[in-house]
């Protein structure tokens, strides 16, 4: 610390409120924290350690409790040194307790005795009068908190299981028969402090405003309009949000009158905040929101009332609207609580997608919220049902079919009709989705939709723009169901079950054309997906998984793959440059996968790509039964670590292509160079995932994007990026830029 010009810390009066370190000290003081508190607890013993957590904690409460109530640190000034008989004749208190529990208190550094028998503020004693919300905080804490968990077990004798909100240890210990926040209506008071104590709370730094705010995937300007903030009591995350984001046009905050009245009278706020009185066990009654945010709500209340307030937001959401949950979770069970977050091991995603595969599944949280659209296939099964999947479709994947890209450059040539050749600015990102829908369902269906161009068949259920819109929206539900889980009832099915006929009516039609033996594909060599399943069954709902999963598969593969590349290139004008210059002899009506791989540049603008901007950024896991993790345990995370069976496991590919001691210390920086350097292992780049259920399509897709790069480097001398928009995630069952006008 002297080496970095930082004042030693202590507790006298003037001493800072907090020790603010740079950052390479502050993971060391976050390492030394946990290694001394493992240290204490090992040099005492179970018995001495399970003391030093009781006795202090009981104490420490009294004390407070007392200083609290007798207003002790306000009626001493910050300069005084006074006896304690003076202080106890201010604040009507027998001589004797006072100078016992602030005794108690000084031996916690709150407070101090600088001469016998005379008391004066310590550093921590002074917060209690600079910080009138902290003070309100240890009133919240030890006049209601802490009473209440007294009689906890209690009420668990007295009403067994119960989650009545009315039936608990607070309203033992205050004889009422009314809610804690029922009660707090009642008493303007100790709503008051409790408004201001939750205020404070709420600036600590694993609770601050500010880690929302910077955790949020939006931009200054490309970020949701209106927020409901629901129970957002006197709008201080909304301060911080609108200080960051400026596009946001309206927050309103929601909660009890006694609360928005509170505020109301001595809170200075931002123009767009606006304040409204609302239930959230009523229906919500604002429905023209963007995101309606319920932060650090459900935790106060059972399951049962948890699932009365998250349906009255639901119904009120327009289509497009998020709604976001930011809470205090616990560990799943053999998890730990650790001052250090664990950092990303290509070790455990070896063992999890490798050697230990067969102990993690993907069925038990994927199939129930998909199998109404796209039922069981390779995505939402294990075993010998994805075992069938997989052997039904992988000759569609085989390199001879892949070497046929006849129909894809028939679909890029319509693509670039609709590029104006005056450099007019033009949006590449929907327009490659356009053409993808074509391409995709070349690939699996034999007949491409004529969405760019072309010609679908006449007598086909619906138009290809019909269908691309109701696809891009089932996948949107699928993603939605398995985001909630248990959960997912709460959202609505008439308007998916509704797109999910649209796709499900197109496929069938297609389905039936090829068994009845109509000629599906006039123009290509190519099998198509849909080939290979007639095959083997005639199941025609099966073969409608296989063709549904198969398009999920592939089609926005490909799409986001070439527009993040665009992205990329369009922001870097000197590497475009020299791919041009090397691809520039590849004759394209022979092209093909040996080609894109003697291409080295090429190779790796694709995979430096993939890099920054994982096509699947997380992959999850569930663990079939208990098993050991080879890393993430330990004080430095660098020991085995236990998986309870049951435990969720997410993969998070963004922050894997992210390790300096990998990919070097410009892992942000968009740079091909870094290919002909370094030689990642499998476990440590995935681009298109890893082991037995790496995509099937990834050989497809670089193929694709191998020709359209080229292409476009033959087509156009310049890319230019026409706007300054960051790249921002949009997760379905991929991960896109979320903003369609960053590709322009």
């Amino acid at each position: 610390m002297t080496s970095n010009g930082i004042r030693e810390p202590s507790f006298e009066i003037d001493s800072a409120l907090e020790l603010r370190l740079p950052p390479p000290l502050t993971s060391d003081r976050e390492e030394a924290l946990e290694a001394l508190d493992i240290l204490h607890a090992r040099l005492l013993g179970p018995l001495p350690y399970f003391m030093t957590i009781m006795s202090p904690a009981v104490n420490i409460f009294t004390s407070l409790n007392a200083i609290y109530y007798f207003g002790i640190a306000q009626a001493l000034g910050l300069r005084e040194e006074i006896p304690y008989g003076e202080l106890a004749s201010r604040v009507n208190v027998d001589t004797s307790d006072i100078r016992r529990f602030l005794r108690l208190a000084i031996a916690y550094r709150i407070f101090q005795e600088p001469h016998k028998n005379v008391v004066a503020h310590s550093a921590m004693s002074r917060l209690l009068v600079d910080i009138p919300a902290f003070n309100d905080w240890i009133g919240l804490v030890t006049r209601e908190m802490h009473t209440a968990s007294m009689f906890c077990v209690d009420a668990m004798i007295k009403w067994p299981g119960s989650s009545d909100p009315a039936q608990t240890g607070f309203s033992l210990a205050r004889g009422t028969e009314s809610s804690f926040f029922s009660e707090m209506g009642k008493h303007p008071a100790r709503a008051s402090r409790f408004a201001n104590g939750m205020t404070f709370n709420s600036t600590m730094p694993a609770l601050s405003p500010s880690r929302l705010a910077d955790n949020l995937p939006w931009t200054a300007y490309s970020c949701p309009k209106v927020i409901v903030d629901v129970a957002g009591s006197q709008g201080i995350v909304g301060q911080e949000l609108l200080s960051k984001y400026s596009g946001i046009e309206q927050y309103i905050v929601q909660d009890s009158p006694a609360v928005i009245n509170e505020t109301l009278l001595k809170v200075d706020t931002h123009h767009k905040i606006s304040f409204q009185s609302y239930d959230f066990f009523t229906e919500q009654p604002n429905k023209a929101a963007d995101v309606y945010l319920l932060r650090l709500v459900l935790h106060d209340w059972p399951d049962s009332k948890a699932l009365e307030i998250l349906p009255n937001q639901a119904v009120a959401m327009k289509s497009g609207a998020r709604l976001i949950l930011n809470e205090i979770c616990l560990p799943d069970p053999g998890g730990s609580i650790s001052h250090r977050e664990q950092f990303v091991s290509a070790d455990n995603i070896r063992a999890i997608y490798g050697s230990q595969s067969d102990q993690y599944d993907v069925e038990s949280f994927r199939l129930s919220g998909m199998r109404p659209f796209c039922g069981e296939g390779l995505l939402t099964t294990d075993g010998s049902v994805w075992e069938r999947s997989r052997t039904m479709i992988k000759p569609t994947f085989h390199k001879n079919n892949l070497s046929d890209l006849s129909g894809f450059k028939r679909s890029f040539d319509q693509l670039l009709s609709r590029i104006p050749p005056d450099g007019s600015t033009i949006d590449s990102q929907p327009l490659l989705s356009l053409m993808f829908v074509d391409t995709s369902t070349l690939f699996l269906l034999g007949h491409p939709l004529g969405v760019l161009g072309g010609n679908a068949p006449s007598s086909a259920p619906v138009d290809g723009q019909t269908f691309l819109k109701a696809w891009q929206m089932s996948l949107r539900s699928c993603s939605i169901r398995n985001s909630l889980g248990l959960l997912k009832f709460i959202v609505p099915r008439s308007e998916s079950v509704k797109q999910w006929r649209i796709v499900h009516d197109l496929v069938d039609f297609h389905i039936d054309r090829a068994i009845k033996g109509q000629t599906h594909n006039t123009q290509d060599q190519h099998r198509s997906l849909l080939d290979i399943p007639l095959q083997q069954t005639k199941n025609k709902m099966e073969i409608r998984n296989q063709i549904i999963q198969g398009m999920m598969a592939s089609q926005d593969t490909t799409s986001i793959l070439i527009s993040n590349i665009i992205f990329l290139l369009s922001r870097n004008p000197a590497v475009w440059q020299q791919l041009r210059a090397d691809t520039a002899s590849i004759d394209l009506t022979m092209f093909g996968i040996e080609d894109m791989r003697k291409c080295k540049s090429l190779s790796n603008v694709l995979h430096e790509s993939l890099r920054i901007f994982p096509i699947f950024p997380t992959l999850a896991r569930v663990s079939l039964k208990d098993s050991i993790l080879p890393t993430g345990g330990g004080v430095h995370g660098d020991r085995p670590v236990f998986v309870a069976a049951g435990t969720r496991t997410l993969s998070n590919f963004y922050a894997l292509h992210r390790g300096q001691d990998v990919w070097g210390k410009n892992v942000e920086e968009f740079d091909p160079s870094r290919w002909h350097r370094l030689q990642p292992g499998p476990w440590q780049f995935m681009g298109f995932g890893g082991g037995q259920r790496a995509c099937l399509g990834q050989q497809k897709a670089l193929m694709e994007a191998s020709y359209a790069l080229i292409k476009f480097g033959k087509t156009f001398e310049r890319l230019e990026s026409r706007d300054g928009s960051d790249w921002a995630g949009e997760q379905k069952l991929t991960a896109k830029n979320v903003h369609d006008y960053g590709t322009k």
